[in-house]
């Protein structure tokens, strides 16, 4: 037997193997695919949904089998086999930085919908009523008020901006934002509160909407994972309503590998007996 994986490549998680039973190769990527087409992407890999990834395959590497999927629920089902999530049936995850990503568990199988769009999109769920139009056509999305890719126009738009520390940043991302608040300036605090509360109340969505047993929240801001997580266990404790309930709110265990175990699950799953 022989395997082959190409990590990471332009944001795509890879898992190729071969066997005497022949192989298949399973990608993790963001946006929406489909198995072997990707439906929607919003901006971020250009010309990508006009490739057909099975015809690619079949063309490129001698007839071999094509799967797609989203690289988050690559990772949750690898946080399942292996990590944070193992032994649990339904699960949540989140990832926050350059945007927001979900990705359900459910009844021990990923959820998927009518449309294979079933919890990816909880990213673009209104958190602000009268908020902007965002990039995704959504008033007020969450991605749109919270994320690393907004961050830098919503510190301009302040009135406090020029005299903060931001305004002498290189870069503008939530690393550089942690730390001008721990220095001790207000514009950063703000931001950071405000980008907390918007992920705080997702959470709360996603606990609401899917009734998991635990929720792994991912990204870039877990580097920063001792100020992030005790926010969002309380925000649930003081608001989640009904009947409590013992969820767990923690970090992911495996890191960029939970993806591409999660690709070798997803291929046994969905082609018995060729990675046997």
């Amino acid at each position: 037997m022989f395997l082959w994986v190409v990590e990471g490549v332009g944001n795509f998680y890879g898992l190729f193997q071969l066997s005497e039973r022949g192989g298949i190769l399973a990608f993790g990527r963001q946006g929406l695919p489909n198995f072997h087409l990707v439906l929607g992407d919003f901006g971020k890999f250009p010309g990508a949904e006009h490739v057909d990834f099975a015809a690619w395959g079949r063309a490129r590497l001698a007839g071999l089998p094509v799967l797609l999927e989203n690289d988050l629920r690559m990772a949750l089902l690898g946080e399942a086999e292996a990590g944070a999530a193992k032994g649990c049936d339904s699960a949540v995850m989140l990832a926050l930085g350059t945007g927001i990503g979900c990705a359900v568990l459910s009844g021990g199988h990923l959820l998927r919908g009518a449309r294979n769009r079933a919890g990816t999109l909880m990213g673009h769920c209104s958190v602000a009523f009268d908020g902007l139009v965002g990039r995704c056509g959504n008033p007020g999305c969450a991605e749109d008020q919270a994320s690393t890719a907004v961050l830098a126009e919503q510190a301009r738009r302040r009135p406090d901006f020029s005299r903060s520390r931001l305004s002498q940043a290189q870069s503008l991302d939530y690393e550089t934002l942690f730390r001008c608040a721990d220095e001790g300036d207000d514009c950063s605090r703000s931001l950071l509160e405000h980008s907390l509360r918007v992920w705080a109340s997702l959470l709360l969505t996603t606990v609401l909407a899917y009734d998991p047993e635990i929720v792994i929240v991912g990204g870039g801001v877990m580097r920063r994972q001792e100020f992030v997580l005790p926010v969002f266990r309380a925000h649930l404790n003081r608001h989640l309503p009904a009947i409590r309930a013992d969820i767990q709110v923690v970090a992911g265990k495996l890191g960029d590998q939970a993806a591409l175990l999660g690709c070798e699950r997803f291929a046994a799953a969905t082609r018995p007996g060729v990675l046997a």
